[in-house]
């Protein structure tokens, strides 16, 4: 039997191989693997820079970065208010070998005064004397704020420490706080700030002091959530915010009253009527804790508001009640109080809108009237 020799089996012709790709394109594709695939280098990478941004972060808000060059990066904005007095409590602090003349109250006070420079040269022209001044308003400011900045401000104060004479805004709208607006604003916490005073304030009201977690950016948790994004970024970018006091009236012309929106001054006055026993209590407070401490004064300024608020007939009756009411404590107190705007005659077409006078001679008038009633304290022997 014969065996035919088979040819041998050829192999199948294998797919044409692609040609091959360019290497921009490899490498793009490699480039692109690598970020969507999972990889310990940038995960290391993620965790160390998201560990170093907090670092930064509890740096930058702590008291003594806020105090020091971290601090000028702090406010948000030219209009963080908030911000900018935070840092300048701290900063005033440890500032207490010249005399501060320290201001405290809404953004009427702001407006009305206008820059810490302007008032300065005010001071100096009515031979008030030298002092450093530092505007720390802030707008629709709460009462327990201001305690909170005064307790900071006044916190490191030893012998022979300068003089301090401290300024708080007075005004009907300021009735509107009741022990439960302040306490809810409190819970707000809108200040980088705390402060023992405060928390007993808050007690004294039946309040519940906000937890301490034992550092002070943990404390504050809130306002470095808030401010913390932007304060890194204009760090790296080296562009502080710069703070602009009198913003509150954008130019030289007033709002005519006709078309003023006054439905929250509305409510504002139906509550002026109300019970403030409350905040006459803290104020009285304050006033004894500030009278302890040796070289330093208090005074209260006037708020003022437009002449056509309170003239109106549809706002008299309540103003005129809020009036009484705010006269008969200022009375029963040992503190001065300046009627800035009384004193020099504001009119109504001097005001942009009913809180806010416009910018320019209104500014400097209440300024000169300021500084003539600092010049007779004579606290600093002149």
């Amino acid at each position: 039997m014969t065996t035919q020799n088979k040819p041998p089996l050829s192999k199948p012709p294998g797919k044409p191989r692609a040609p091959a790709k360019p290497a921009w394109l490899q490498l793009a594709q490699a480039f692109v693997a690598g970020a969507l695939a999972p990889s310990r280098l940038m995960l290391a990478a993620f965790l160390i820079s998201t560990l170093l941004m907090l670092v930064l972060a509890l740096w930058m808000f702590s008291p003594s970065g806020m105090r020091g060059y971290a601090g000028t990066f702090i406010p948000r904005t030219t209009n963080d208010a908030e911000g900018f007095v935070t840092v300048e409590a701290l900063r005033i602090a440890e500032q207490q070998q010249r005399p501060n003349l320290v201001i405290l109250g809404t953004s009427t006070i702001a407006q009305g005064l206008g820059r810490e420079q302007a008032i300065q040269q005010a001071l100096a022209q009515a031979g008030a004397g030298d002092w450093d001044v530092h505007m720390l308003s802030t707008p629709l400011q709460s009462p327990l704020d201001q305690v909170t900045l005064l307790d900071t401000v006044l916190s490191n104060r030893g012998e022979g420490a300068a003089p301090v004479l401290v300024v708080i805004g007075q005004g009907v709208l300021r009735l509107q706080w009741t022990a439960k607006k302040m306490l809810d604003f409190e819970n707000h916490a809108r200040l980088g700030l705390r402060s023992e005073w405060t928390d007993r304030d808050v007690e004294a009201m039946g309040g519940t002091v906000r937890p301490y977690y034992g550092w002070a950016p943990f404390d504050n948790y809130r306002f470095m959530l808030l401010n913390g994004t932007e304060a890194i970024m204009r760090l790296f970018a080296q562009r502080p915010a710069e703070r602009v006091i009198d913003s509150y009236s954008p130019g030289l012309l007033s709002i005519p009253y006709q078309e003023r929106n006054r439905s929250l001054t509305l409510q504002y006055l139906a509550k002026a009527v109300e019970q403030s026993d409350a905040l006459f209590d803290l104020q009285r407070r304050l006033e004894q804790r500030l009278q302890a401490i040796p070289g330093v004064h208090l005074a209260y300024l006037q708020e003022g508001l437009s002449p056509d608020l309170h003239d109106n007939l549809a706002h008299a009756e309540a103003y005129k009640k809020g009036e009484a009411s705010l006269s008969a404590f200022l009375s029963s107190v040992s503190v001065p109080y300046w009627p800035i705007f009384d004193d020099v005659n504001v009119a109504d077409g001097e005001f942009y809108d009913d809180y806010h006078v416009v910018r320019g001679v209104t500014q400097e008038r209440l300024r000169a009237d300021f500084a003539r009633h600092v010049a007779e304290l004579k606290i600093l022997g002149r």
